[in-house]
């Protein structure tokens, strides 16, 4: 039973019937390999969703699986209600005959809470946290401030699984719950299936690719401002294409009267949400492709450019980039005009990029799964301790 947040990426599938996810992988292919495996007879999941949506599954999985949306308007409102939310989880757990829960994110906490409550087993899923930026403070403080993460981090399970992208997640584990003998901490897979020939761009222009939600963590105005110091500094045959869904419209609007501010709106392209085949498309049409988020910058769009042998300009903040060998992608700050000076400087140095692909894609291939086997593996390691 999963107990989970409603991801922006997965509502076409659970709310409008679609016969696929877009977006976040390290969800969408453990869900639909445990729909598909011959191991689990159903699967039910209760998901938060701060839209009041109903479910709409596809006949071709409806006799699998099984859900619920639960709506609530804000934060407030989650934690005004959150005895509620667990009272109902708990009857959902006893009333389906529920034999393991899944809790996924801070909301799978609620799941964890709900099955001390009616005796069943507990995995927790975890996939990156800010509370990294807070690790020197008490553990009080902490459950005060984020309960439900805390708490998600604390709960006991068979088994509670972190994914490795740059957020230290190991380490605010090891803090707040200790018992490391259950914990696995794993690299998200790439998309091995489908990696294309890397094509050239049609235009003439050299494409430098962000694909990222837009939000201001995700810092898309670093690339920008960078563009404006390009533009001063007389190059002119970069283009920026930004991929993504608008989670900030506010935030949108910053970056375009940016644009328009320097002139530059001929040079930068929103292209909004889009399919993961039509992002992995501007991804191989790309020159190099960025990543300046805030806290990490270890996600998907690394990994995936590593598999595609794109270069790949990112910030090393916190660390996040420790665990990955130096020679796979070109460092910066967080300073548009390093970022400028960095990209110039790369324009006719077409046999340092060629090497760096080289590298990459042979760590890549040495290091990180298919997400079809990286699904597998994380399936099997809760069978394990289920069949223990």
């Amino acid at each position: 039973m999963y107990i989970s947040p409603l991801w922006s990426g997965a509502e076409d599938f659970l709310t409008q019937g679609s016969d696929e996810f877009k977006g976040m992988p390290a969800f969408a292919k453990v869900l639909m390999g445990a729909i598909n495996s011959d191991r689990i007879e159903r699967v039910y999941g209760v998901f938060f969703s701060r839209k009041p949506l109903k479910t709409n599954i596809s006949p071709q999985f409806s006799s699998k699986l099984e859900i619920r949306v639960v709506h609530y308007m804000s934060v407030t409102e989650m934690f005004v209600k959150l005895p509620f939310f667990i009272i109902y989880v708990s009857f959902l757990i006893l009333k389906w005959k529920i034999n393991l829960v899944f809790g996924h994110g801070s909301i799978g906490a609620i799941g964890g809470i709900a099955s001390r409550l009616t005796g069943v087993d507990y995995c927790q899923r975890i996939y990156g946290t800010f509370l990294i930026n807070e690790i020197n403070k008490p553990n009080w403080m902490l459950l005060m401030k984020h309960p439900l993460e805390f708490l998600a981090f604390k709960m006991d399970s068979i088994a509670t699984i972190i994914t490795n992208d740059g957020t230290h997640g190991d380490r605010v584990f090891r803090k707040i719950n200790g018992h490391t003998d259950r914990l696995h901490f794993l690299l998200n897979g790439v998309d091995k299936e489908s990696v294309e020939s890397k094509t050239k761009s049609t235009t003439g222009k050299r494409i430098i690719s962000y694909i990222a939600r837009i939000d201001k963590w995700k810092r898309q105005h670093l690339l920008i401002n960078a563009l404006v110091v390009l533009k001063e500094l007389g190059v002119n045959d970069v283009h920026g294409v930004f991929v993504g869904p608008i989670i900030n419209d506010d935030y949108l609007e910053e970056l375009r009267s940016e644009l328009k501010k320097h002139n530059l709106n001929d040079r930068v392209e929103f292209m909004g949400a889009v399919s993961s085949f039509k992002a992995r498309e501007v991804m191989m049409s790309s020159w190099i492709t960025c990543s300046f988020y805030h806290t990490s910058n270890l996600g998907n769009v690394a990994l995936e450019s590593f598999a595609r042998g794109i270069p790949l300009l990112a910030i090393n903040c916190n660390d996040s980039m420790g665990s990955i060998p130096s020679d796979l992608y070109i460092s910066v700050s967080d300073s548009p005009k390093d970022i400028a000076i960095a990209i110039q400087s790369l324009s006719n140095n077409d046999d340092s990029l060629n090497e760096m692909a080289s590298n990459a894609k042979a760590w890549c291939d040495e290091n990180l799964l298919s997400w079809n086997a990286r699904a597998t593996y994380e399936l099997n390691i809760i069978s394990r301790y289920k069949d223990d």
